[in-house]
């Protein structure tokens, strides 16, 4: 029985041996004798007996490196009584190879010596195999992995994903940076408390358990984001709940860009869309003003003809008039704004105007203001109508004289600069090119951020009522516009204000001013006159001058009109008299056309308003004759008259 029952035990252990992959082995270090379990054999591809056990048979199932490997295993043993386990190769007769993984320790003998090694030898072929495969896998994902970094970091908008508990699991580089951190490893395991943003975390958070609350996704909008700095960005968000294969929702993953630079683009291009349109509307509330202005100044001035000197109508009439010319005053306001006065620029330099305005700025101010001048020598040449840059100070001046009720410092300066495709950047309406830089700072009260919004609107003021217009500003801003040229306001609440301003460089040495008209008697005349007016009181007034000054006089209330009674008149015309803007044609071409048939013909322009640069042009080339609305009848026909005498 006990026999049978050995019998049995080695039975199983060899199947288990068989089954694990596993062989015994022993070494007698003094006779070098071996000892191999037959699993052992069979591991080696081996018939169990068919060889001696040890290294001669290793030699023929080993490569020359596996033996070396083998024999220094051993050798170690024997020196060291330390069993060093390790893995060779084993080339079996079929040609397949193997791998065996040796395991031992050593038995010492009575004197304490080395004297037996024994162990297992294991075949780990496919466990290694797997290992390697396995290690090729975790490669693989680490490359996908770093390859996925790279393209999330390479993309320009932010990316983000968190778990349910609105912890972050991964992120890109830019998301990373935007929150404080340096690699988006920092980040894992945060929640949103932890960033620079934690002052609109609950925001965050809270659209983030919506997200993974609802299943639906939330797209495309705005929201806030406060920088490491302190600083306020304006971000497009979108965020979709995250599934598992099953469809359960496991987190969030979000993308976000920085719109803020968009919005303040898209928010200037709005203001000057705005500034646009209050400007055509002004430019045509003042064209039809010019016209009412030129009724009302042309009836007071034939009626102070008719009345004596000192009777009671006079002082009212003169009172009238005042208030006419003021009117024409601000309409001339507005038209500066909307950019449609006519003007005549020319070349001049602006540091001689400025030296020149100086004198007239000083009392202005009063003198609790201190004017300090600083201008460049020399000053490159613009492209300005002297009047329009004397306009654009004195109204400069007197916002910064009201700002400083109390005294300060008022300072003009001047330089010659280039801005460049950086400076565009910043102000992406300039064309880069060569300006004169004038700067005009005050030491007054500032400006907060919701005045600075409408600084240069019409009729936009500060001022209590009656104190104010409204105008300077705005007409400061179409004078520089009309100009090509750029302005803008740089000022906090306490700190004074700064006006830049732009105008463009001009390749030309300044041009002498004009004398200006003497007041003369009006000198009448008998020539022939066609007068083309589209307002009917206009034309009845100016014709009715006209005539009592001895012309004889054609009226016309539009081009074609015009153009039918010339053709149709037989006589000699001597002067056209046409206002540039008419409902059917612009003056230029009547003169045009009429000349062709009467080149001797003499023209006078009037007008308060040119809707563009063309008709400007036209009009101002040289020896033609001009006159600006709104018009006194005297001045009307002063003007024609020399006109005339001029040809």
């Amino acid at each position: 029985m006990g026999g049978d029952r050995n019998q049995d035990s080695e039975h199983r252990l060899a199947q288990l041996q068989s089954l694990a992959r596993v062989g015994f082995w022993e070494l007698d270090l003094a006779t070098d004798t071996a000892w191999w379990s037959d699993a052992l054999f069979r591991i080696f591809g081996l018939k169990p007996g068919s060889v001696q056990p040890g290294r001669e048979a290793l030699a023929k199932l080993a490569p020359a490196d596996a033996l070396a490997a083998i024999d220094a295993a051993f050798a170690g043993a024997r020196e060291t009584g330390v069993f060093k386990s390790f893995v060779h190769r084993v080339v079996l007769a079929s040609g397949d190879e193997r791998r065996v993984r040796w395991v031992g320790e050593v038995a010492r003998d009575a004197s304490g010596r080395p004297g037996r090694l024994f162990g297992v030898g294991i075949e780990v072929t496919d466990a290694l195999a797997a290992e390697h495969a396995m290690r090729r896998d975790e490669s693989r994902v680490g490359d996908a992995s770093r390859m996925l970094q790279t393209v999330l970091d390479a993309i320009p908008v932010r990316v983000f994903w968190k778990d349910r508990n609105l912890e972050y699991l991964g992120c890109n580089t830019r998301f990373a940076r935007d929150a404080g951190f340096e690699h988006p490893s920092q980040l894992l395991g945060r929640d949103d408390f932890a960033m620079g943003w934690r002052d609109q975390a609950d925001l965050y958070r809270a659209d983030d358990r919506a997200v993974i609350e609802s299943g639906e996704s939330k797209l495309n909008y705005e929201e806030p984001q406060t920088t490491p700095d302190g600083k306020i960005l304006w971000l497009r968000t979108s965020k979709i709940p995250l599934r598992a294969a099953n469809g359960e929702i496991f987190g969030v993953l979000g993308t976000y860009e920085d719109i803020t630079e968009y919005k303040r683009l898209a928010e200037q291009s709005l203001h000057r869309e705005k500034l646009e349109a209050i400007g055509r509307l002004a430019g045509g509330i003042a064209h039809d003003f010019n016209n009412l202005l030129t009724v009302v100044l042309g009836n007071v001035e034939i009626a102070q003809e008719g009345v004596r000197s000192g009777s009671p109508p006079v002082t009212e009439l003169a009172a009238i008039k005042e208030a006419a010319e003021r009117a024409a005053e601000l309409t001339a306001q507005l038209l500066a704004f909307a950019r449609k006065q006519v003007i005549k620029p020319r070349a001049v330099d602006p540091t001689a105007q400025i030296r020149t305005l100086q004198r007239l700025l000083e009392p202005l101010l009063g003198e609790q203001i201190e004017l300090e001048v600083s201008t460049i020598e020399p000053s490159w040449r613009i492209q300005i109508d002297p009047g329009q840059f004397e306009q654009l100070l004195v109204n400069l001046a007197v916002n910064a004289r009201d700002a400083m009720p109390n005294g300060g410092t008022l300072e003009i300066c001047t330089d010659n600069v280039i801005l460049d495709a950086a400076f565009q950047a910043e102000h992406p309406e300039v064309i880069p090119g060569s300006y004169v830089k004038l700067v005009v700072r005050d030491t007054g009260s500032g400006v907060d951020a919701s005045v600075r919004e409408h600084i240069f609107e019409p009729f936009f003021t500060t001022k209590a009522t009656g104190e104010g217009t409204g105008l300077g500003l705005a007409t400061c801003h179409g004078i520089v516009k009309q100009n090509s040229g750029y302005i803008w306001l740089r000022s906090d609440p306490e700190s004074g204000a700064i006006f830049e301003i732009y105008l463009p460089r001009v390749e030309a040495e300044p041009e002498p001013e004009e004398g200006l008209p003497l007041d003369e008697e009006v000198q009448g005349g008998q020539e022939t006159i066609l007068l083309i007016e589209d307002e009917a009181p206009v034309r009845l007034l100016c014709a009715q001058a006209l005539e009592r000054l001895g012309y004889h006089v054609l009226t016309a209330a539009s081009g074609g009109d015009a153009l039918e009674r010339a053709t149709r008149y037989q006589g000699l015309i001597d002067a056209l008299v046409t206002d540039v803007v008419l409902t059917d044609m612009r003056g230029p071409e009547i003169a045009e056309q009429l000349r062709t048939a009467r080149p001797e013909l003499t023209i006078l322009y009037v007008s308060g308003y040119t809707p563009d640069s063309d008709v400007r042009s036209d009009i101002f080339e040289e020896g033609v004759n001009f006159l600006q609305k709104p018009y006194t009848l005297k001045k009307l026909g002063t003007v024609l008259r020399r006109a005339l005498d001029a040809k």
